[in-house]
């Protein structure tokens, strides 16, 4: 460090990238994990690409600011003044040269990570609406799938492309439509479908506990697809996490345009404070902790965190896993099929539970569901499916109250 940067601010520098390497870890553990499952080109292996992106421009505009702290803002300024009312001085905060181009890295990963949630979560609705029972509308899937993870990277270079178009520079309202359309349709869009999905997987929860009051849930061992019950849940969080982050990045373009209008807004000379400092720190943080969301998300499922104890706890240590568990009301098996790869070839989870019924030889209804999580062929993806089966049929010896959980995985 040339001495440039403020030495009260420094602390806070270091700190903010210590985190921004640790995002960074977190990006390159989850791109590890789906690559020993042979997921490189699932959702989570492209949306963990995409914040690895975003946090190495980030870290790398950091440690440009640290070293060059003054060179840095007495050409920001200069920018400014020669700029001043510019629309693209609202969302990249005087950043010019180098700067300029690492924020916009940063914002194409961000872009890219809006559309890819989007088109997990359409993939997940299809399957909620049963779409995908439908051997047409399989491969209709199947295609649309590919398309929506090229158009997910494809688009927002189009749409930042056009930010240097001098109808949309002259127009303020319009560079900020098309600078924020990515990440502001694709969340608004993310937070309707999670909404149904959420909804949907809720009420199928109550129906099956109001159906079966007397069973013991039963909890087969192993791997199953490389996600779990769990990740609506975790992918929600992470979903309100960059919404907040959205709305802090819009907070930020209103300040930066009440600051740049003018000249005289701008000032005769660049604030060099620790206070100025210590504020763009900060600014970074929401951006980078996206490598921690990604991990959090997708990286904690049963099946990452059993490669993750497989392969970094020491065997000694490691706990001998039961295949069979046994329950008061009935049995518990499970088959798994697992590839030298270490991906999941086929799993299947089958627990009947027996209720004893007050009515013989009468008339009775068999209720049964299902719930089961399935993949698309190129993909793996949630299908929370709720079906009720109503059949008229005598009663024998006694009634069954069925409940069937499948789980598989199908690679292409």
């Amino acid at each position: 460090m040339s001495g440039q940067y403020p030495p009260e601010a420094l602390g806070s520098a270091v700190g903010v990238l210590i985190y921004s390497f640790l995002s960074l870890a977190c990006c390159i553990l989850s791109l590890w994990l789906v690559s020993v499952h042979a997921e490189k080109t699932s959702y989570v292996g492209l949306l963990a690409f995409s914040v690895f992106l975003g946090t190495s421009a980030s870290i790398a505009q950091q440690l440009h600011g640290i070293i060059s702290w003054e060179d840095v803002k007495w050409d920001q300024h200069r920018f400014a003044i020669e700029n001043a009312g510019s629309p693209q001085l609202i969302v990249s905060g005087q950043s010019q040269g180098l700067d300029l181009g690492l924020f916009y890295i940063q914002a194409y990963s961000y872009n890219v990570c809006a559309l890819l949630s989007l088109s997990w979560a359409s993939t997940l609705a299809q399957s909620i609406l049963g779409f995908s029972d439908v051997d047409r509308f399989t491969r209709f899937v199947k295609h649309s799938t590919i398309s929506t993870k090229v158009f997910a990277w494809v688009f927002p270079p189009i749409m930042l492309s056009l930010l240097a178009a001098p109808p949309i520079q002259k127009s303020t309202v319009a560079f900020l439509v098309v600078f924020d359309f990515c990440m502001l349709g694709g969340l608004a869009l993310t937070s309707f479908l999670l909404a149904f999905i959420l909804g949907k997987y809720i009420y199928t929860r109550r129906k099956l506990l109001s159906w079966n009051p007397y069973a013991r849930p039963v909890q087969a061992t192993g791997q199953s697809s490389i996600y779990d019950r769990w990740l609506l849940m975790r992918f929600t969080i992470a979903f309100f996490v960059l919404s907040a982050y959205e709305i802090v990045t819009v907070l930020f373009q209103a300040s930066h345009a009440a600051s740049t209008k003018d000249a005289a807004s701008i000032g005769s000379e660049p604030d060099l404070s620790a206070a100025r400092a210590f504020g763009e720190n900060l600014v970074y943080l929401p951006g980078v902790s996206s490598g921690f969301l990604v991990f959090v998300v997708f990286g904690t499922t049963k099946t990452f965190r059993t490669t993750m104890y497989q392969t970094f706890v020491p065997k000694r240590f490691q706990k001998v896993e039961r295949k069979t568990n046994q329950s008061a009301y009935g049995s518990a098996s499970a088959t798994m099929h697992t590839s030298r790869n270490g991906g999941v070839d086929g799993v299947q989870v089958t627990s009947t539970f027996y209720v004893e019924s007050q009515k013989s030889n009468a008339a009775r209804s068999e209720e049964a569901i299902e719930l089961g999580d399935t993949t698309a062929d190129d993909d793996i993806h949630h299908h929370y499916r709720s079906r009720l089966r109503q059949q008229g049929k005598e009663a024998d010896e006694r009634p069954i109250l069925e409940h069937t959980t499948q789980v598989s995985v199908r690679h292409p």
